[in-house]
C-alpha cells in the first residue's frame, strides 16, 4: 500500500503555465532583447525542469552570466507572478489525501512564490517537505532528498508521483516511482480519484 504522494506545483496544482512564460518573455524583452527570440522558441516546460536549465541553453558556457540571470529572473518572477491560482479540485483533494498519505511538493518555482501561494490557500501545513528550485534544481535530487528525510528506505516503492510533464515522468521512472500525469488539454482529477 502506498504511503507517500509527491506533487508538482506549477501546471499540476496551479494554472501557471502561460503566466510564467509571459513573465520570462517580458524579462528578456526588457533586459536581454538579443536572446528574446531564442528563449521564445525554446521555452518548453515539457523539456526543461528549471530556469537554470533554460539559461544553460541560452548562455551555454557562460556560468557567470547564467548565475546572474538566474537570480534576476527569480526575483522578477516573484515580483510579477500574481495571477496563478489553484485548479478548482486541488485544495479539496489535498485536504482529503493528507489523512491517508504523507505529502511532498517539488517545484521549480521560487521559495517565496511557493510558500506564498500555499499559505494563501491554507495548505502549506499539509506538506512534509517543500523543495523549490532556485537553490537545488528540480530533478531526481529532489526525490532523493524526500527519501532521505522520510527515513524510509522503501520511500520510492511506496510513493506516487503526480506531475505534469515528460521530464517529470522521467525523474519518477529513474527512481521507480509510480507516476500519474495530471496535465492534459483540460485539467482532470479523474486519474487520481481512486488514490
Amino acid at each position: 500500500m502506498k504511503k507517500y504522494i509527491i506533487f508538482d506545483l506549477d501546471w499540476t496544482l496551479i494554472n501557471s503555465n502561460n503566466n510564467i512564460k509571459e513573465i520570462i518573455f517580458d524579462y528578456f524583452k526588457i533586459n536581454d532583447i538579443e536572446n528574446y527570440d531564442k528563449v521564445r522558441y525554446t521555452l518548453d516546460f515539457d523539456k526543461i525542469s528549471s530556469i537554470k536549465e533554460l539559461l544553460e541553453y541560452v548562455y551555454s558556457g557562460n556560468e557567470e552570466n547564467i548565475d546572474k540571470k538566474h537570480d534576476e529572473i527569480y526575483k522578477y518572477l516573484d515580483e510579477k507572478n500574481h495571477k496563478s491560482k489553484f485548479i478548482d479540485w486541488t485544495i479539496k483533494k489535498i485536504i482529503e489525501l493528507k489523512d491517508r498519505y504523507k505529502l511532498y511538493l517539488s517545484t521549480w518555482s521560487s521559495t517565496k512564490f511557493a510558500e506564498e501561494i500555499l499559505e494563501i490557500w491554507w495548505i502549506k501545513k499539509y506538506f512534509e517537505i517543500i523543495l523549490w528550485s532556485e537553490k537545488i534544481q528540480k530533478s531526481e535530487e529532489h526525490l532523493d532528498i524526500f527519501m532521505e528525510k522520510s527515513n524510509d528506505p522503501n520511500f520510492f516503492q511506496l510513493s506516487i508521483s503526480i506531475w505534469d510533464s515528460p521530464k517529470d515522468e522521467y525523474f519518477a521512472k529513474q527512481r521507480n516511482i509510480d507516476f500519474i500525469k495530471i496535465w492534459e488539454k483540460y485539467k482532470s482529477i479523474s486519474d487520481i480519484k481512486n488514490i
